[in-house]
């Protein structure tokens, strides 16, 4: 019998936003082409996020401890700023 995946649920709460809590991991690998990367997997084996590439396993492994440890106290943004906005707009045209 299949187990159902928790999902994540938001709740706004004092200003700040809530997240189930679900298992996950930082992983840092070398990639096909020969650069490394650092990802955040969950427990059944997804990809939630990824890093850009580093020239060294220990580059990826300390920009991943890096975002590991900043992640907790990272302010949740639930829309993208005007000037964000603008600079994805602009990098997307020059493409």
């Amino acid at each position: 019998m299949a187990t159902a995946t928790k999902q994540a649920r938001t709740g706004r709460q004092g200003g700040h936003t809530e997240v189930d809590k679900a298992p996950s991991e930082f992983v840092v690998f070398q990639s096909n082409s020969g650069d490394y990367r650092w990802e955040v997997v969950a427990e059944g084996g997804a990809t939630l996020a990824q890093s850009a590439s580093f020239a060294s396993f220990d580059d990826a492994e300390h920009a991943a401890t890096q975002m590991r440890e900043g992640a907790a106290s990272a302010r949740f943004e639930t829309s993208a700023s005007a000037g964000r906005r603008t600079a994805v707009a602009r990098a997307t045209k020059k493409r």
